[in-house]
């Protein structure tokens, strides 16, 4: 079979793409995005968001590109970066991982001009419980309790997912959780930021979420009972970061051990496991 052939090839080569290759006409560009999604609806801040396309341009001028592109765009979306890529680079699954952050606003009073960024939390927060519970999430788990993957139809998603951490920091006014992870599944942040809310509340103990946690993908999601949290709101969540292999040599493939076609291209990306 060609594409077998020519993935056998690249990868002899060390996971190169020859320059005649790459002169038949398919080229992969990053695009890197800062967005304001309060009026969106189910969507966040990001100040980086990235997607990729594809042209069959070879020499582009970004810079003038990203100009037009963002006089067109709406004020609360721009581009921050457009470049070349190797042709096998996906926005998805070439990430190393991602770092999702989300602030509440725990005065007894809630601020107007926080309100648009910050889920308020009138009641006393007891922050060392809410602790104890991030710390539950830390490691390989199956997340699908912690999830709302029934709303993706039949996507396919690979629900075991590593945090490498999950930090509650104390701010003004508030509390700033960061958690940092290999992937997310759909709304997985916020299911679990909702579960720390009602851990520091007392509404949900450690030994819930580690229940919930072991249950996994063995109880679908349409015939659970209700968890005992509420799903936190999107306004106060922020995607902060998502990180990358270097990728400046854009005669390498970044997946060399995954099938090519002709052009360098992934004929089938694996199943992703990003939000």
């Amino acid at each position: 079979m060609r594409v077998q052939q020519d993935n056998i090839e690249a990868s002899q080569r060390r996971g190169s793409v020859s320059v005649a290759r790459q002169q038949q006409g398919v080229y992969k560009y990053k695009l890197r995005l800062a967005y304001n999604g309060f009026k969106y609806q189910g969507f966040q801040v990001a100040p980086t968001q990235v997607m990729s396309v594809s042209s069959n341009q070879h020499e582009i001028d970004t810079s003038r590109l990203m100009l037009g592109l963002n006089g067109l765009l709406p004020r609360d979306i721009r581009v921050k970066e457009f470049c070349r890529v190797p042709p096998d680079f996906s926005a998805r699954y070439s990430t190393l991982g991602k770092l999702y952050c989300y602030e509440l606003h725990t005065e007894a009073t809630e601020d107007p001009l926080l309100s648009h960024m910050r889920l308020h939390v009138a009641k006393p927060l007891n922050i060392f419980m809410m602790r104890a519970a991030a710390k539950a999430f830390v490691g390989s788990h199956d997340f699908t309790q912690f999830s709302s993957l029934q709303s993706m139809g039949n996507a396919v998603r690979n629900p075991q997912k590593t945090i490498k951490y999950f930090d509650i920091h104390e701010i003004p006014g508030g509390l700033r959780l960061a958690v940092y992870a290999s992937g997310f599944l759909y709304r997985q942040v916020r299911h679990m930021v909702g579960a720390i809310i009602g851990a520091g509340l007392g509404t949900v103990s450690k030994r819930t979420i580690l229940e919930f946690l072991a249950l996994g993908s063995s109880v679908p999601l349409t015939g659970r009972q209700k968890p005992p949290w509420n799903t936190a709101a999107a306004k106060g969540l922020c995607l902060e970061a998502v990180d990358y292999p270097p990728h400046a040599d854009i005669s390498l493939l970044m997946h060399p051990e995954l099938l090519h076609d002709e052009h360098g291209r992934l004929v089938a990306e694996p199943v992703l496991s990003s939000e």
